[in-house]
């Protein structure tokens, strides 16, 4: 199996699970897909305020990461949680109407 050695850790990934990342103006890495979650998630809005909508139950944090598993990781009450599917609620939105801010972390 080819393996790649990310430019973001240094680890070496299976090719599969390597992406490029960035732009033509910028230029491009290969990242593992744990540096591209990360970098990812800080466009997103890495440790700021988000609230996710679970089936059950609804839930306002903060934004911690993505896990290796590519889990949304919020932290609420001094308690981290790893979330895998619920609609996400960015930048501090609690608008119920599907507006701006809205993002769906279902796969």
């Amino acid at each position: 199996m080819l393996k790649i050695k990310c430019e973001g850790c240094g680890r070496r990934a299976p090719s599969f699970e390597v992406v490029d990342y960035g732009s033509m103006d910028t230029g491009y890495k290969q990242l593992c897909r744990r540096c591209f979650n990360m970098k990812a998630a800080t466009a997103a809005g890495l440790d700021e305020t988000i609230r996710v909508n679970l089936a059950r139950e609804s839930l306002t944090g903060i934004f911690r990461g993505i896990d290796d598993e590519g889990r949304l990781i919020l932290e609420a009450g001094g308690t981290k949680r790893c979330i895998e599917a619920g609609d996400v609620w960015l930048g501090g939105s609690t608008s119920e109407s599907g507006s701006e801010g809205e993002a769906d972390a279902r796969d």
